[in-house]
C-alpha cells in the first residue's frame, strides 16, 4: 500500500517532531526562501561569504603522498565571487598514492583495515558500452596496486564495503546498478567473486537501482532506491526483500539510514523533496524539505555524529544544503563555495585531529576540480576548513575508515590525499 506522504506526519521516534514552527526572528532564511532561486540569492552575502581559512593545494615530493598543506601562492579571496586560484598553485608532481584504470571511474569505497593493517579501495568503471569492471586496489602506504577485478554489464551507481568480514573471514562489498550485487573478496589470494545478485520491482521488470546504504548497526540490512519510485529493504541473511515501499512521486536517486538507527532512513529524488521514513510505521512519512519548483535532489548524506542532520544537493547546483529533521521546511545552513556543480558529498566517518584541532568534517567535490572540507564541529557554524584542487573535475570522493585519507576520483584515476 502506498504510504501517506503528508508534510506534517509525525514520528514517535522523534521527540521534537511536533515542535512549534520557528518564528521569522529565529529563522536564518526568510519564509519561502528557495536556495536554488538565483534571483533571491544574487548579491546576498549568505552564511559563508567570509573565508575563515586559507586555501590549500596539492603538494608532494616524488614518492610522497599528497597532503593538505597551506599554499603560499594562493591568490586573494573575493567575497562576491568565491575563491580564486592562480594556475601555478597546483602543478601536480609525479603521483604516488594513485591508481589509474583503463576506463573512466565513478563509484569508489575504502574498506576498514584488516588485521595486518592493509586497506582496500574498490572502484567501478563508468563506460557507456555494456562492458564495465569492478576493481579492487590494495593501498599499502603510498602504493596503490590493482589486486583483482571482475566484469559487470553496466556502470555501478554506488559501491560500499561491509564493515565486517563474512562467515569465511573474507571482506565483502555491495554494488548497485542493474541490480544489487554482493561481492566477496579474499585479499590473501586476490580473488574477487560475486556472491549473489538481488532485484525486485513492482512493475515486473527490472528497474535500475540508483543507490543504497549499508546499515551500520545491523550490517545484514541494506536499503536500496530505484527509478521505479520505490525503496526496498534487503535482508542479506535470507537474500530476500523484507519490505518495499513507494517513497516518492518520481524517481528515487539516493537513500541513507540515519546515524545509529536500524529503522529510520531518508531519501531524495527527482521530485526535489527530502523524505524521512520509519520502518516501524510505514503508513506515515515526514517531508522535511519540499520548496516550490524544486530541482531534483541527487544525493543525501546522513551525519554520523548526529542522526538528525542531513546534507544534500541538487543536480547542476554548486550549493550543499544542511537539513535538520527536527526543523522541517528550511535548510539550517547552505554551504556555497564551489564554483561549479557539486558531484558528491560524504561525512568523515569519525572526528579527526588536523593541525592540532579536533574536527568533524564534511567533504564535497565538484566540477570545479576541488574537494572542500567543511568543519561541522560547532552546530550552526559550519564553515570552510580547507580545500584541495585536483587536476580535473572531481566526480566522486570517499573517506578512509580512520578519516585521515580521502580518495578523489577524476577521469580514469583515483588519488589518495592524506590529511596533515
Amino acid at each position: 500500500m502506498r504510504p501517506s506522504l503528508g508534510k506534517r506526519s509525525s514520528f514517535s521516534h522523534f521527540s521534537t517532531a511536533q515542535q512549534q514552527p520557528i518564528s521569522p526572528q529565529q529563522q536564518r532564511y526568510p519564509p519561502g526562501w528557495n536556495p536554488y532561486d538565483e534571483e533571491a540569492t544574487a548579491g546576498s552575502s549568505g552564511p559563508h561569504t567570509a573565508a575563515k581559512t586559507s586555501r590549500y593545494s596539492a603538494s608532494a615530493a616524488p614518492g610522497e603522498p599528497y597532503m593538505w598543506e597551506q599554499s603560499a601562492q594562493a591568490s586573494s579571496y573575493a567575497p562576491s565571487t568565491g575563491m580564486k586560484y592562480a594556475p601555478s598553485d597546483y602543478q601536480l608532481p609525479r603521483r604516488s598514492a594513485y591508481f589509474e584504470s583503463t576506463m573512466p571511474l565513478y563509484s569508489v569505497s575504502w574498506s576498514t583495515p584488516a588485521a595486518d593493517g592493509m586497506s582496500c579501495l574498490a572502484v567501478g568503471t563508468c563506460n557507456d558500452e555494456s562492458k564495465n569492471k569492478i576493481q579492487v586496489v590494495h593501498t599499502e602506504g603510498n602504493s596503490f596496486n590493482l589486486a583483482a577485478e571482475a566484469s559487470v554489464p553496466y556502470p555501478c551507481t554506488k559501491l560500499a564495503w561491509d564493515s565486517r568480514l563474512d562467515a569465511q573471514g573474507k571482506r565483502q562489498f555491495a554494488t548497485s546498478g542493474d541490480c544489487l550485487r554482493i561481492w566477496s573478496y579474499d585479499s590473501s589470494k586476490g580473488f574477487l567473486q560475486q556472491r549473489c545478485s538481488l532485484s525486485n520491482s513492482k512493475s515486473g521488470s527490472i528497474s535500475p537501482i540508483t543507490s543504497f546504504d549499508w546499515n551500520k548497526v545491523a550490517p545484514h540490512l541494506i536499503i536500496t532506491s530505484s527509478i521505479d519510485t520505490t525503496c526496498t529493504l534487503w535482508d542479506l541473511n535470507t537474500s530476500s526483500a523484507r519490505t518495499q515501499l513507494i517513497a516518492h512521486d518520481q524517481e528515487v536517486y539516493d537513500v541513507q539510514f540515519t546515524a545509529g538507527s536500524t529503522d529510520v532512513f531518508a531519501s531524495v529524488g527527482a521530485d526535489g523533496s527530502v523524505r524521512v521514513f520509519d520502518l516501524r510505521a510505514l503508513d506515515h512519512s515526514t517531508i522535511i524539505y519540499d520548496p516550490p519548483k524544486p530541482p531534483p535532489l541527487v544525493r543525501i548524506a546522513g551525519c554520523p555524529y548526529d542522526g538528525n542532520i542531513l546534507a544534500t544537493f541538487a543536480g547542476n547546483s554548486s550549493k550543499v544544503l544542511i537539513l535538520d529533521i527536527r526543523q522541517p521546511g528550511m535548510p539550517i545552513d547552505v554551504l556555497q563555495q564551489h564554483q561549479a556543480p557539486v558531484n558528491a558529498i560524504q561525512w568523515c566517518p569519525q572526528s579527526v585531529v588536523v593541525g592540532g584541532q579536533r574536527k568533524r568534517l564534511l567533504a564535497s567535490s565538484s566540477d570545479d576540480s576541488q574537494i572542500i572540507l567543511w568543519n561541522t564541529a560547532v552546530p550552526g557554524d559550519y564553515h570552510l576548513d580547507s580545500a584541495f584542487t585536483d587536476s580535473a573535475e572531481v566526480n566522486n570522493i570517499c573517506w578512509s575508515a580512520s578519516g585521515d585519507w580521502i580518495a578523489s576520483v577524476t577521469n580514469k584515476g583515483v588519488q589518495g590525499v592524506r590529511l596533515n
